[in-house]
């Protein structure tokens, strides 16, 4: 047998060597909570930077949004405005009177044509009178599309006088008419009036 105070010293050397492993095993565990948090720190961080910077792309997207419905805004007040300025201008002015200078009957007929999308295709009358053309088609789309030409022409006539025709276009044949008096127009919805006043007999 062996003596006791050998087998004792074996004992305590195992006991030694695995106190020794364990105090590793637990400073291994240590510095593996402490990559943990190291870990966890970071990516709390990195989700904080991601709010914020998602937070300020929505709040400049925001304001982004806000401006444009600002501008948006203030182009339809602006839109109603020069409808207005139109509306009045064409209502006081007598298109027809000689005190009308022919370069402001020009940017009338310049903004009631974009105000109603109307565009002038061709034609030799005055300014003065496509505002009053303009006027006359206005009403005439009010109508049905089958009295629209007949109310135009009647329109025409009733201010200036004469025989006025007026053609719902495009048309491939020639109109005889009196100089001055011709007009061309498209609207919107791609109708085209053919205006005019017939030569005299």
């Amino acid at each position: 047998m062996r003596p006791l105070s050998v087998c004792q010293d074996r004992v305590g050397g195992r006991w030694a060597a695995l106190q020794v492993h364990f105090e590793d095993l637990a400073s291994s565990h240590i510095e593996l909570q402490l990559e943990l948090e190291k870990e966890r720190a970071s990516r709390v961080k990195l989700e904080e930077d991601f709010s914020a910077k998602e937070k300020s792309s929505a709040q400049a997207a925001e304001k982004k949004l806000q401006a444009a419905q600002s501008k948006a805004a203030g182009l339809e007040k602006s839109i109603g405005s020069l409808a207005q300025v139109v509306a009045a201008l064409t209502e006081v002015a007598d298109p027809a009177a000689a005190a009308l200078p022919t370069d402001v009957a020009s940017t009338l007929v310049a903004l009631m044509a974009k105000d109603s999308n109307f565009t002038v295709v061709a034609g030799d009358q005055p300014p003065a009178m496509q505002l009053e053309a303009f006027k006359v088609v206005q009403e005439a789309l009010k109508k049905p599309a089958g009295e629209q030409c007949r109310a135009v022409g009647q329109g025409m006539a009733a201010k200036y006088g004469g025989r006025w025709n007026c053609v719902a276009g495009p048309v491939k044949y020639s109109v005889y008419n009196e100089s001055g008096t011709y007009l061309v127009l498209n609207v919107e919805g791609g109708v085209q009036f053919i205006i005019f006043r017939g030569l005299a007999s």
